[in-house]
């Protein structure tokens, strides 16, 4: 193990090295899956954008269900080290489509789409989507221990929220396309909050291993049910800068994400694991009511006489 460990140090011989390949990788990532929404959303025929979508965020789900496993593996039999160069030769054999470019913009002028309430109020929405939904999700593990006593049926768990997940994920944007994104983003946010309070109470109180699962199996159809229709919200109030509101958007969720990861570890230190779902239920319960109010727009309809409600 010593001598691999030699051979990996000349790509990153220090911890600032380490980090500064890690930060890049994520820049890397975060513009590859703007990109991608963003090319699903504009390829879309009329009335099936939320499928387009949805068949994206069941990408992002099958990898990160089959990855940590995979990633896990690799490293216990060859290295840590070996999950990076793992990652490195998957990301080499990707191909996106291409994609006609734009003209260069400001930084002002990406950022534009904010000052529309409609784009503010899905970013800032997704944004709290991304604390309270992944809050849970990051801390399965301590959540998992107090209220199942152990973390043994932990690889369970996470199995069921990926299986579920691939299918929550393409019944979003089947949801999205029946009933438009304004009734079921705010369906699938009702369902986030009160499923992870459903969950809050069984990790408070205790549960069997089948109703747990059976409470996270929930949760997950409404976690990863969430993102075609918030992506198809935020694209249908700047349709004429889809790619940037959706980059923004993207951006919020990431924000969120960061969040859960700190906000959590507090939670966890101060308060215990039973705090982590109560919280994360509070936030989604907050980004329903900033996604409730209806804005009528004529650019969602394409049709100057007949506005839309987002």
């Amino acid at each position: 193990m010593a001598q691999r460990g030699l051979r990996y140090r000349g790509v990153a011989p220090d911890l600032a090295s380490l980090l500064f390949l890690r930060i890049t990788a994520g820049l890397s990532a975060a513009a590859v899956s703007t990109t991608a929404f963003a090319a699903a959303a504009e390829s879309a025929p009329d009335g099936k954008q939320g499928a387009y979508l949805s068949l994206v965020t069941a990408g992002l789900t099958v990898a990160l269900f089959t990855g940590v496993p995979v990633g896990t593996w690799v490293a216990g039999t060859w290295g840590w080290r070996s999950t990076f160069l793992l990652i490195a030769a998957v990301a080499a054999l990707v191909a996106m489509p291409r994609l006609p470019g734009s003209a260069p913009m400001a930084l002002g002028a990406r950022l534009a789409p904010l000052r529309r309430p409609p784009v503010l109020r899905m970013v800032a929405a997704i944004f709290l989507c991304g604390t309270g939904g992944l809050i849970f999700h990051t801390y399965l593990d301590p959540i998992s221990v107090h209220a199942l006593g152990s973390d043994a049926h932990l690889p369970v768990v996470l199995l069921v929220v990926g299986l579920v997940g691939v299918m929550a994920a393409l019944l979003g944007g089947r949801l999205t396309d029946s009933y438009g994104p304004r009734r079921a983003r705010l369906a699938i946010l009702g369902g986030h909050a009160l499923a992870l309070a459903f969950v809050a109470t069984m990790v408070v109180a205790g549960a069997s291993l089948w109703v747990f699962l059976a409470g996270v199996a929930v949760w997950s159809v409404f976690a990863w049910a969430l993102n075609p229709p918030m992506q198809a919200s935020t694209i249908a109030a700047a349709p004429e800068a889809a790619m940037t509101a959706v980059s923004l958007n993207i951006s919020g969720l990431y924000l969120g994400t960061a969040a859960a990861g700190a906000v959590g570890g507090l939670l966890l230190d101060r308060l215990g694991a039973t705090a982590i779902p109560i919280v994360g239920a509070v936030a989604l319960a907050g980004a329903w009511l900033i996604a409730a109010p209806s804005v009528r727009t004529r650019a969602e309809a394409g049709d100057d006489r007949q506005p839309a409600a987002l």
